[in-house]
């Protein structure tokens, strides 16, 4: 993994990673009415924050991905959407 030193100097989330310049995280649920409900939650927020990640949304697990479009890259507003997913879970 490659990080560029804008990335370096951010505080990336526990549980949370940068992988291809966004920061991702893998979400594993007991069912899949479980990950829809997860998937809803992280809907909402995103909604509230006016900030919209990348969901995955599969059997077993929600992948999210969070990336700055604007921005061309991590943000602290990505670091902030993260840290408030990480409050859901």
């Amino acid at each position: 993994m490659v990080m560029d030193t804008e990335t370096e100097n951010l505080d990336i989330p526990e549980h949370w990673q940068v992988e291809n310049e966004r920061l991702f995280r893998n979400f594993k649920f007991p069912s899949y009415s479980q990950c829809v409900e997860f998937t809803n939650e992280v809907a909402q927020l995103a909604q509230q924050l006016n900030h919209h990640p990348s969901i995955t949304l599969e059997y077993s697990g929600v992948a999210l991905t969070l990336f700055s479009h604007d921005k061309g890259k991590i943000t602290e507003r990505d670091i902030e959407f993260a840290k408030n997913v990480n409050g859901l879970n």
